[in-house]
C-alpha cells in the first residue's frame, strides 16, 4: 500500500532531510514525523533530540516524545497505530502519515476504495458500497501474497484463479440485486363471477424470468 498522491507532494513540498522510498522503514524510526511537525510547530518540536537510528530503544524514544507533541496539539493518532508503525507491521505507517496530513491542513483524503461493507448492528441493515467502488480485477490481482509467489506458473494461475472468483462474486451480487421477493396481491371476489374471470397471465414471472436469462 502506497501513499496517496495528495500526500506525496505534501511530503515533497516540505523539503524533508530524507526523501520517502518506503513508507513502512522510512517512518519507523520517527525522525521525518518529527521533522514534519517541526515544520509547522518550529521550537516547539525538540528535533535535537530525536535520533535518525533503527535500535528499537532510539525508536521508542522518538516516538514517546512526538505522542507528547500529539497530545498537546490534539492530533489523534492511536498508540496503536504508532506501535505497529514502530514495528512495522500492518502498513501502519501510510496510515499514520495520511492522518497526520489530514489534521495538519485540516483536508480529507478521499481514499480509491472506502472500507468493506460492514453491518449497522441497530437496524441488522447491510450498507453496501456503491458498483464504482468494488474493486477491480486489476487491483486484486496486484496483492501481495500473489505477487510474493515465485514460481512464474503458480503466480499465473493463482492471478486467473483471482479474476475468476471476482466474476463469480460480480454475478452472484446482479442476480442477488434482479432476484427480489415479489409480493402477490390476492382479491377476494363474489363466487358468482368466478367463471367470468378473464385468466390470468403471469406478467411478473415472466419478466423475471426474461432478467435472469439477460444476466447470463
Amino acid at each position: 500500500m502506497s501513499l496517496p498522491r495528495i500526500v506525496v507532494r505534501w511530503l515533497q513540498n516540505l523539503d524533508l532531510t530524507y526523501s520517502v522510498r518506503n513508507p513502512t522503514r522510512d517512518f519507523s524510526n520517527g525522525f521525518l514525523i518529527a521533522e514534519i511537525l517541526e515544520r509547522y510547530y518550529g521550537s516547539e518540536v525538540p528535533l535535537h533530540s530525536i535520533h535518525c537510528a533503527t535500535g528499537l530503544a532510539i525508536k521508542e524514544d522518538n516516538w514517546a516524545q512526538i505522542s507528547q507533541i500529539f497530545a498537546r496539539k490534539n492530533i489523534g493518532i492511536s498508540q496503536h497505530t504508532i506501535n505497529d508503525c514502530i514495528n512495522q507491521r500492518n502498513r501502519a505507517a501510510v496510515s499514520l502519515v495520511s492522518e497526520l496530513f489530514q489534521s495538519l491542513e485540516n483536508v480529507a483524503i478521499c481514499e480509491p476504495f472506502p472500507p468493506k461493507p460492514t453491518v449497522d448492528h441497530g437496524t441488522e441493515r447491510k450498507i453496501v458500497s456503491p458498483h464504482y467502488a468494488k474493486a477491480t480485477a486489476s487491483f486484486k490481482v496486484k496483492d501481495s501474497n500473489i505477487e510474493r509467489t515465485v514460481d512464474d506458473m503458480e503466480r499465473k494461475l493463482k492471478r486467473v484463479q483471482v479474476i475468476c472468483d471476482l466474476k463469480l462474486e460480480n454475478r452472484s451480487r446482479s442476480l442477488s440485486d434482479v432476484v427480489v421477493p415479489v409480493h402477490a396481491e390476492i382479491r377476494s371476489i363474489p363466487l358468482e363471477m368466478v367463471h367470468n374471470e378473464e385468466p390470468m397471465i403471469p406478467t411478473i414471472v415472466n419478466t423475471i424470468e426474461a432478467l435472469l436469462v439477460r444476466t447470463y
